[in-house]
């Protein structure tokens, strides 16, 4: 019984890293919707958003860089250190639920920027629902964990990159009303080669689903 159990243990554990991996993209492809039965793909709706609430920034590197549509410009968090532990948080009450979101990793302006600035590496994304009644009304929905893509150098790549998040069940059977903030925060810094010990994001954008385009079994 136990060798069983450590097998199904493993296989577990195996296909929990598998998902993780393939969270995140270089490209933004359809959003997937799947009921148990059929699988629906839609065309992705970029979401207008307010400037999110940064933990911290670094002179005139303000947070409504993230937001700007530009990618030459990058909020820089302030902190002392690389930026391990700063957070992003979006107020996300609005008519639909973030599937995909988008990362543009460093200070993209340009390729010495880039190599310049530290990037975020690794990522904890959490929704937080909202309770008057309770003591601390904010509360964790759900939350996951991703590492952005590298290049063959090891190093954070300079291309935007999209964690798909639509694939889960959890959140696909979610109400826009249960979601109230989502908090990116930042638990490693790749720091191969920079100069600067701050940690740039040139933008961050939210995708939820747009047009219907097809099905299948």
């Amino acid at each position: 019984m136990r060798t069983i159990s450590f097998v199904i243990i493993s296989l577990l554990l195996v296909i929990t890293v598998e998902a993780q991996d393939s969270k995140v993209r270089y490209n933004l492809d359809y959003i997937e919707s799947f009921d148990g039965v059929m699988t629906e793909y839609y065309s992705p709706r970029l979401i207008p958003v307010d400037t999110p609430d940064v933990s911290s920034t670094l002179g005139n590197y303000t947070a409504d860089r993230l937001v700007d549509g530009d990618s030459s410009s990058a909020w820089i968090e302030g902190v002392e250190g690389k930026g391990e532990g700063q957070t992003i948080t979006f107020d996300v009450n609005l008519n639909a639920i973030p599937r995909v979101i988008a990362i543009y990793p460093g200070y993209m302006k340009s390729q010495k920027l880039f190599d310049r600035n530290c990037r975020p590496e690794k990522l904890r994304i959490r929704w937080l629902g909202f309770d008057e009644s309770r003591e601390d009304p904010y509360f964790e929905i759900t939350s996951l964990e991703v590492e952005l893509l590298k290049d063959t150098n090891g190093k954070v790549s300079n291309k935007p990159q999209y964690i798909y998040i639509s694939n889960s069940a959890f959140l696909q059977n979610m109400e826009v009303s249960e979601l109230s903030l989502l908090t990116i925060e930042i638990l490693s810094v790749d720091d191969k080669g920079a100069i600067d010990p701050d940690m740039a994001i040139s933008e961050i954008q939210l995708y939820s689903e747009g047009d219907f385009v097809k099905s299948s079994m």
